[in-house]
C-alpha cells in the first residue's frame, strides 16, 4: 500500500460490514484499473473499547434488547435484566450482554461467509481487528452510518489532515438519510440486504472519489 491513497471503510466493530466493505472496495479498484493508485483499508470506531472489555450500559443495552426480543433470556432474566437496566448496573448487565454477543457473533460469521459466496465477492477478508485513527495516507473515509461518521468526524477535527469524510450511503446516492443498515443481532434476510447494499453503493462513492 505505499505510496497509494487510501479509502478506508468504517464501521463499529470492524467485523460485520467495513471488512467485507474493504473487500469490495479493492475488487472495484482492481477491476477499473486504479488499484495501482488506490487501496481500501477498513476500521472500527470501537474496536479498543471492545478489545478493553470495559463497556458502558448505553452499549450493551440495546444488545440486551435484541437478546430479549430473539427469546435468548429466560422470563426470570428479563425481570432482573429489567432492573438492573433501571440501575444501569454494568456488571449484572455485562454477563446479559455477553450471553447475547455469544449467540449474534458466530451468526454474523456464518452469514458473512454466505453472503460473500452468494453475491460473488472474491477475496479474503481481513483478519483481527483495527481501531479507526487519524491517518496521512487515507484521502476518504467512509462511514457505515451517521453516528459512526460522527466519531470519525471528532477524531479529524484536531488533525491538520483533512480527508473526504461521510456516510458511504450518502456520499454514494446523494440521499442525505441514507445509511448502511446494521443487522448485527437480526436476521439473516436482514444482513444479506445490507450487504447486497454495500455491493450497489461501494463502487458509486470509489468512483466519485478516483474520478473528482
Amino acid at each position: 500500500m505505499a505510496g497509494k491513497k487510501l479509502i478506508e471503510m468504517v464501521c463499529k466493530g470492524n467485523h460485520g460490514r467495513s471488512p467485507v466493505a474493504e473487500l469490495i472496495v479493492r475488487n472495484h479498484l482492481t477491476s477499473s484499473g486504479a488499484i495501482f493508485d488506490y487501496d481500501a483499508i477498513s476500521s472500527g470506531t470501537t474496536v479498543s473499547l471492545i478489545e478493553s472489555g470495559n463497556y458502558s450500559a448505553s452499549t450493551m443495552i440495546p444488545i440486551i434488547y435484541l437478546g430479549i426480543g430473539r427469546n435468548l433470556y429466560q422470563p426470570s432474566e428479563v425481570r432482573e435484566i429489567e432492573q438492573v437496566i433501571r440501575k444501569e448496573d454494568v456488571g449484572v448487565l455485562k454477563k446479559y450482554f455477553l450471553q447475547a454477543v455469544g449467540t449474534f457473533c458466530p451468526e454474523e460469521d456464518m452469514w458473512r461467509r454466505e453472503a460473500l459466496f452468494h453475491l460473488g465477492i472474491s477475496g479474503t477478508l481481513k483478519k483481527g481487528r483495527d481501531q479507526t485513527v487519524v491517518r496521512s495516507d487515507v484521502v476518504a473515509v467512509f462511514s457505515m452510518d451517521q453516528k459512526n461518521n460522527g466519531l470519525v468526524e471528532k477524531m479529524y477535527e484536531p488533525s491538520d489532515r483533512k480527508p473526504i469524510i461521510d456516510v458511504l450511503s450518502k456520499f454514494a446516492t446523494r440521499d442525505p438519510n441514507a445509511q448502511v443498515v446494521n443487522a448485527f443481532g437480526r436476521t439473516r434476510d436482514m444482513y444479506m440486504r445490507g450487504i447486497q447494499q454495500l455491493v450497489d453503493e461501494a463502487p458509486l462513492a470509489v468512483d466519485r472519489i478516483i474520478h473528482a
